[in-house]
């Protein structure tokens, strides 16, 4: 990291780790990430899994999130979304839904409806 205050030196790279094995011919997420965009540089960390299994804990946290509608664009929320990057990311979602008690006729996490249509 630079000591320079020249305002016009580049930004420091932002840590930030993907949880995940590197793919070994290359990796989309590193390309993505290293690339700088929008003014900010990354510099990726990657932590291999070594174990495949479904937490308790970080199931509970997202499903507090989504049950208190904390994962939106609009102000106050905690997060913009969720970025899938696995089938185990898939599972994982698909169980805390599959799991939720249904509220009428959809789930209570969340009401969708794609632009152009009516929802009720």
């Amino acid at each position: 990291m630079s000591g320079s205050t020249d305002s016009s030196s580049p930004a420091e790279k932002i840590p930030i780790f993907l949880l995940k094995t590197k793919s070994v011919a290359g990796d989309a997420y590193e390309d993505l990430f290293s690339a700088p965009r929008d003014g900010f540089e990354f510099a990726p960390t990657f932590v291999p899994v070594l174990e495949h299994r479904f937490l308790d804990d970080g199931l509970h946290e997202i499903r507090g999130h989504l049950r208190g509608k904390r994962i939106a664009k609009s102000p106050g929320s905690s997060y913009g979304g969720l970025i899938f990057t696995s089938q185990r990311a898939v599972e994982a979602f698909s169980k805390l839904v599959q799991d939720e008690p249904e509220s009428g006729k959809s789930s209570h996490f969340f009401h969708a409806c794609a632009p152009g249509l009516t929802c009720t």
